[in-house]
C-alpha cells in the first residue's frame, strides 16, 4: 500500500480531543500495530485516524482490568515479596503467570472465553508491553476475524476460536516469546 499522507492532526491535538470523552484513556497504538491492523484487515487509516488511535485508546469499561489483575495477585499470593512499583522481572514474571491462569480458566471452562480474553487484553497484554506473542488472541476480543483471518459469526464460533488459540499458547513454551 502507498504511505499514507502526512497527518493534520497533531497528538497534542488528538490527546486534547480525548479528553473530551470522559473516558480513561490508555497508550496508543504503535506505527507496527497500526501496520498489522491494515495489513490484516485489507485498508488503509487515514492520517489523521492513525494519529488518533497513536495518542491513546479509551479502556471503557475494561478500565479496571489493570486493577483486576493486581487484585488477584494478591489474592494469589504472587505480589508478596515483589517491589512496590509494578515494573521490572519480577512484576512482568507475576504478570505471565495470571495470563497463563486466564488462559486456563478459559480452556476448562471456568470463564467465558470473551471475558477471560477482556481481561488479558487490558489487563495483561497492555502491561506486558503489547508482546506479539499474545496478538492473535487479543484480536479475537473484538469478535470480527480469526487468527487465520476467517470470519466469524457467532458467539460460539467467538468463544471456540478464543479457546483454540488459547490451547495453542498453553501447549506452547511459556511465557511465549517472539518478537514485541
Amino acid at each position: 500500500m502507498p504511505p499514507a499522507p502526512s497527518p493534520l492532526l497533531t497528538l497534542e491535538a488528538a490527546r486534547e480531543l480525548q479528553r473530551c470523552l470522559r473516558a480513561e484513556i490508555g497508550p496508543g497504538l504503535g506505527e507496527g500495530e497500526l501496520d498489522d491492523v491494515e495489513a490484516r484487515f485489507g485498508f488503509r487509516f487515514a492520517a489523521d485516524h492513525r494519529t488518533f488511535l497513536a495518542a491513546g485508546l479509551p479502556y471503557g469499561e475494561h478500565g479496571r482490568a489493570p486493577e483486576l489483575f493486581d487484585r488477584v495477585l494478591g489474592e494469589l499470593g504472587l505480589a508478596a515479596g515483589l517491589p512496590g512499583e509494578d515494573t521490572g522481572p519480577r512484576w512482568e514474571a507475576a504478570r505471565w503467570e495470571l495470563v497463563h491462569w486466564w488462559l486456563r480458566l478459559i480452556v476448562n471452562g471456568s470463564t467465558a472465553p470473551a471475558t477471560g480474553t477482556e481481561v488479558i487484553a487490558h489487563g495483561g497484554w497492555g502491561a506486558l508491553g503489547r508482546p506479539r506473542a499474545l496478538w492473535p488472541l487479543v484480536t479475537l476480543d473484538t469478535g470480527c476475524d480469526g487468527p487465520a483471518g476467517e470470519r466469524i459469526r457467532t458467539f460460539g464460533e467467538l468463544g471456540a476460536a478464543i479457546v483454540a488459540e488459547a490451547e495453542r499458547l498453553l501447549a506452547g513454551p511459556w511465557p511465549p516469546h517472539g518478537p514485541r
